[in-house]
């Protein structure tokens, strides 16, 4: 929630997008984790740094999602 209202003061601060992003998927919310490093890449100048560690992010998450079994699914409410 930090990280929400840190972008809707400042939506030009690439760190809290980011940081926003890495939070979704550490709380398992995977399509907004990936919808929101796309917003940081697409919107902002990341670092080769930073674009490394959204890369190994988006690793991470496909394989979580490619070892899940096919019948499963996850669901997302706003």
């Amino acid at each position: 929630e930090s990280f929400e209202r840190t972008v809707l003061i400042d939506p030009n601060n690439a760190g809290a997008w980011l940081d926003l992003s890495i939070a979704s998927f550490d709380a398992g919310n995977v399509n907004s984790a990936l919808a929101l490093f796309e917003y940081v890449e697409s919107n902002f100048t990341p670092s080769s740094s930073i674009r490394s560690i959204i890369a190994a992010y988006r690793k991470r998450i496909e394989q979580a999602t490619h070892n899940r079994k096919k019948w499963q699914s996850t669901y997302e409410l706003a």
